[in-house]
């Protein structure tokens, strides 16, 4: 009988892009096989990492049944990563996990099924934990249902508030709704291998095609900043972090092109942080000596629009060398 049940639920793969996390990977995969419901799988992709974590995930794996290990030959961002776990799952939900990331509620993956099915949901997100070393901040959702022009105003506005509300990881979503978005955008996006601020356009178009929302207020996934996450490792000179910046360039002309433009007047000073988000690995006097490249090549385009760049970038490179004070020397601060 037990049995039966566990066939009544809807499959959920959680898929895991693994870049240069050996160290996190085994914390993330043990909080996810914690979990109370039953009826899920594991994918990981690993993303052509360059110290040990493709060994480690394959050494877990060997002892879980429930553990897919896939490998790019190179390095593609992960973007393209998620992309082949879900070239290679066949579950009605998905679920991205970053690997230094964790779910924090055995019960999480329980609930937030129990929301779809209630709900009809196509999208089903867990209130979170921003942490990092000194401070952890709650980001709590536990919003009612919002359905159709409602919803769309209701996320936009959300992640205007937080920035939390279009990131792919710690929502539960319908394979078949972001198989559509990603048909939606076509071969100009999935053909590209992004790096950075895909979440963005991916969620933003998934909203446009899906019905129902439902924010949970159960608090499940922690998000750890780290100083340097797997992406930001490979952007501390300038050309890298240009990358990321490229990277956002082109997320936001992809937005405009497809139907999205009213979004605009919401997120044009979050698209400024966005822009210079990218550059917050490079050390403070490298960021204070390019800040008038950045103007020039990011923030005065007619996507962001030119007004304020300069003044915002002067106000970021103090919050960066305020925020990161302990890495920097005195002299630098």
């Amino acid at each position: 009988m037990l049995f039966l049940g566990i066939l009544a639920q809807p499959q959920v793969s959680v898929i895991i892009p693994l870049y240069n996390h050996y160290q996190h990977i085994n914390n993330s995969i043990q909080s996810i096989l914690n979990q109370t419901y039953e009826n899920f799988n594991i994918i990981v992709v690993d993303d052509a990492s360059t110290d040990d974590s493709y060994l480690v995930m394959k050494k877990i794996a060997k002892k879980e049944p429930k553990i897919t290990v896939l490998q790019h030959e190179e390095n593609r961002g992960p973007f393209q990563a998620r992309l082949t776990a879900l070239k290679n799952t066949t579950a009605e939900y998905v679920l991205f996990v970053d690997a230094d990331d964790y779910l924090n509620n055995d019960k999480i993956l329980q609930l937030a099924v129990d929301a779809a099915l209630k709900h009809n949901a196509d999208c089903v997100q867990f209130s979170e934990l921003l942490q990092n070393i000194e401070w952890t901040k709650p980001y709590l959702w536990g919003n009612p249902p919002a359905i159709g022009p409602q919803r769309r105003h209701f996320m936009v506005q959300k992640w205007a508030e937080s920035g939390v509300g279009t990131a792919l990881h710690g929502k539960l979503l319908s394979t078949a709704v972001l198989r559509e978005t990603l048909e939606f955008l076509g071969e100009e996006v999935t053909n590209r291998n992004i790096y950075y601020a895909e979440d963005l356009l991916v969620m933003l178009a998934f909203h446009q095609l899906s019905s129902t929302y439902v924010g949970l207020k159960d608090v499940g996934y922690t998000y750890f900043d780290r100083f340097e996450s797997s992406t930001e490792r490979s952007a501390k000179t300038y050309s890298g972090a240009q990358r990321r910046a490229d990277d956002t360039a082109f997320v936001v002309e992809q937005v405009m092109k497809y139907g999205m433009k009213k979004f605009r007047a919401q997120f044009k000073e979050q698209i400024y942080y966005i822009f210079l988000n990218a550059f917050k690995t490079l050390d403070a006097k490298m960021l204070v000596s390019q800040k008038s490249k950045i103007c020039e090549t990011y923030l005065n385009t007619k996507i962001v629009g030119n007004k304020r760049s300069q003044m915002i970038i002067d106000e970021y490179c103090k919050s960066v060398k305020a925020k990161y004070a302990g890495m920097f020397s005195q002299e630098e601060v």
